[in-house]
């Protein structure tokens, strides 16, 4: 008898603790860095870069991680690249740029002003790419000039 309320209590003291670690983990794990970044690979001109969450912009930086909900804007003459695996996008001047959205499988590019060149190489199965503008959203569906 005294084994059998030993292990009762045991299982009952693994479950009080599993369930207080569980919601710490999940919250951790929304903090996590994201799994996908694109990366500033150049810059000629004045090319301004503002981190999501805020409303402060900064000169861009070569190599900067840029991920969801962050912005670039182009100046007057001025021009910027961005590499994401396989994928290269070319920004010409006074072009606003954000990803709206930036993942294992989705790519959702938000253009709210100028032009923008898309290199695609490949696209997998499962991966998805949009570019969203304020006249239209188109999705790409195969490798090409865009």
């Amino acid at each position: 008898m005294m084994n059998r309320t030993r292990l009762f209590l045991a299982t009952l003291l693994l479950m009080f603790s599993a369930a207080s670690i569980l919601p710490q983990r999940a919250a951790a794990d929304e903090d996590d860095p994201p799994s996908r970044v694109a990366r500033l690979s150049f810059t000629r001109g004045e090319v301004s870069f503002g981190p999501a969450g805020t409303d402060d912009w900064v000169s861009a930086v070569l190599n900067r991680p840029i991920t969801t909900g962050d912005k670039l804007w182009t100046g007057d003459d001025a021009r910027a690249e961005l590499h994401l695996g396989s994928m290269a996008v070319r920004l010409g001047q006074q072009t606003g740029f954000s990803f709206l959205n930036l993942s294992d499988r989705m790519t959702q590019i938000r253009l709210t002003e100028g032009t923008l060149n898309l290199r695609v190489r490949r696209i997998n199965e499962d991966e998805s790419i949009e570019i969203d503008t304020p006249n239209l959203a188109f999705s790409v569906l195969r490798p090409g000039r865009y």
